[in-house]
């Protein structure tokens, strides 16, 4: 959910969530004045407000999870440059690593600066992957967006080992970010140093 204001100075609130309509079966939904779904994306978790150090454009990062490049989950990620209206500029945030693993459950922060972080759930290095049940929290960061790309960081910064759940992510500094977390039923959280 994001609190914006209109290109008019008028101010709105915008809803982007999933429909779990079947384990196999998901949808996006926009509620802001009308209903709308970004096309293409599905799962959004996650939505950040940066601009363009191309064209010093303004413009929302979606970070979402897809099966589009296997049959488990991925991270990608799809720009706006229209505060929502449309979706393009797709590319990837995170692959797992090995077979029958997955990454999920992602959330973004634009820091001061154009700095990202993605927060996301990967059951990428436990011995029996049950997803999401025995998943990890990771994050990636990137400089910011380019030219309608965004260069996210190879290696992933482990946040807390399996099992935990759900994360969050906002901005406390320029180069930080807070990480929060469920484990066990209880919250948690992390700082983290936005490295590239």
């Amino acid at each position: 959910m994001r609190l914006a204001t209109a290109r008019d100075g008028t101010p709105f609130v915008q809803l982007t969530y999933s429909g779990e309509l079947a384990h196999n079966d998901q949808e996006t939904f926009r509620a802001t004045r009308s209903t709308g779904a970004p096309p293409g994306a599905r799962r959004p978790r996650g939505i950040a407000k940066t601009w363009d150090a191309s064209s010093g454009r303004e413009a929302l990062v979606m970070v979402f999870e897809t099966t589009r490049r296997r049959p488990h989950f991925s991270l990608e990620y799809v720009v706006s440059y229209d505060d929502g209206r449309t979706w393009g500029d797709r590319g990837v945030v995170y692959v797992p690593r090995g077979r029958n693993r997955d990454a999920g459950s992602p959330q973004i922060a634009a820091c001061r600066g154009g700095r990202l972080a993605v927060v996301f759930m990967t059951d990428e290095d436990v011995e029996e992957p049950r997803w999401p049940r025995n998943a990890a929290i990771k994050a990636v960061f990137a400089d910011g967006l380019d030219g309608g790309r965004i260069r996210w960081s190879e290696h992933p910064v482990l946040v807390h080992a399996a099992p935990a759940h759900w994360p969050g992510v906002l901005c406390t500094a320029e180069d930080e970010v807070m990480a929060v977390y469920e484990q066990h039923g209880k919250p948690m959280g992390r700082l983290l140093r936005v490295i590239d």
